[in-house]
């Protein structure tokens, strides 16, 4: 979570909420293994950056792959994510 801003959002759900999401995620699955493939970085400003990537997600009990937009945004820290969004690839985009 380090790499999150303090008022990411994503769909709706503020940071903290997301936390407990991914806290949720890791207590449920064994496994997990994310592939990032064609990755585009578009520079808006000095201070943010939309980021896309194909992301090939898969873990023990679960399989997606889609592309995922990431908006960073420079901070005194660093770049932190300070938002994101997915599409869930078509079973067609997928072969």
């Amino acid at each position: 979570m380090a790499c999150y801003s303090g008022n990411f959002s994503s769909r709706g759900i503020s940071r903290k909420k997301w936390e407990r999401y991914k806290a949720r995620l890791n207590e449920r699955y064994v496994d997990i293994e994310v592939t990032l493939g064609n990755l585009m970085v578009e520079f808006v400003s000095q201070t943010e950056a939309p980021v896309s990537f194909d992301q090939d997600y898969r873990s023990d009990q679960y399989h997606d792959w889609g592309r995922k937009t990431i908006l960073l945004n420079k901070q005194l820290a660093g770049w932190k994510i300070q938002g994101e969004t997915w599409l869930l690839a078509t079973q067609e985009e997928k072969n």
